[in-house]
């Protein structure tokens, strides 16, 4: 896994993603809009807690995969053993009464898959990372994996939690993931890819908020 820390290294990730070379510590600038046409899949009836696999898969699609919805789940999600929710994920993602997973086992699996197709792209784990960040990863034509909120709701916050290399990973209730496909600075809004709902535009300001008081969790594919 790559945990990206210091804002040198996010320069670095986004000059690579960019194709530019030599940048150091170079603030790129935000364009004023960016849009990806990543392909819509809906999470149900299949997977009704499977959002993650479901977001993971249309960030796929959108680089170029052919899998079909239920393939992340079957065969390349990575599940937790014990009820542990840092060992993966927890539940039945084709059950109503599944829970859920967070970026680690994200990363996990997508990297798992990445390989089998023998390709050079990789997933990596930009949790912490600001909202302008991961539209900077949007703008260079690379889909972002966001932990948010269903239907937009406030998050129902437990103490349970798991640290990998320093970071902590909270659980809370209505967790949900989704894939950010575009944003528009003018407007104030982001168009997400909701497993839940399809192609839907947020308000910004609201959306950046759930994103910061669930964690900041998220994952890009390079």
């Amino acid at each position: 896994m790559v945990y990206l820390k210091r804002t040198a290294g996010i320069a670095v990730l986004l000059a690579a993603a960019l194709g530019i070379t030599g940048c150091g510590d170079t603030m790129l600038e935000l364009p004023a809009s960016a849009q990806l046409d990543i392909p819509e899949v809906f999470q149900m009836p299949e997977l009704p807690t499977g959002c993650e696999s479901v977001a993971l898969t249309m960030a796929l699609m959108y680089e170029g995969f052919e899998l079909d919805k239920t393939t992340i789940a079957d065969d390349y999600l990575v599940y937790s053993e014990d009820g542990d929710f840092s060992g993966g994920y927890v539940g039945d993602p084709k059950s109503a009464e599944g829970a859920g997973c967070f970026p680690p086992t994200i990363v996990e699996t997508a990297n798992a898959y990445l390989k089998e197709q023998n390709s050079t792209k990789t997933a990596v784990d930009v949790s912490g990372q600001s909202m302008e960040t991961l539209f900077q990863y949007v703008a260079a034509n690379r889909p972002v994996l966001v932990w948010t909120t269903m239907y937009m709701l406030d998050p129902e916050y437990t103490d349970e939690y798991f640290e990998i290399q320093g970071k902590q990973y909270f659980w809370y209730g209505l967790e949900h993931c989704v894939v950010i496909s575009g944003y528009d600075i003018e407007s104030g809004t982001v168009t997400v890819n909701d497993p839940l709902e399809g192609i839907v535009e947020r308000y910004m300001d609201d959306f950046e908020r759930l994103y910061n008081d669930t964690g900041k969790y998220a994952v890009v594919l390079m």
